[in-house]
């Protein structure tokens, strides 16, 4: 999923120091937050919420709204569901 890099085989490409193991238990606490119903996958009103947060976290005043959402969605969802599965 995020590829090998150099270093000790196991950095994920275009991520710097990070390893796949960080990548994949941020990503893990990220669904643990936000995938409210448990079923792991993000849906529209999930995933707001998810950019929202991000954005105050990186004190960029702006908001998504649904619709940007689904715009998202549907350039990251790789089976047509309408969700951003967790694999």
């Amino acid at each position: 999923m995020f590829g090998q890099g150099q270093g000790h085989g196991q950095s994920g490409q275009g991520f710097g120091n990070l390893t796949d193991e960080i990548l994949k238990a941020y990503i893990e606490q990220v669904f643990n937050k936000y995938d409210l119903d448990k079923n792991g996958t993000l849906d529209e009103h999930e995933l707001t919420f998810f950019f929202n947060d991000l954005f105050k976290a990186l004190n960029i005043p702006s908001e998504i709204n649904k619709q940007q959402t689904i715009e998202a969605i549907k350039s990251m969802d790789q089976n047509s569901d309408g969700n951003i599965d967790k694999k």
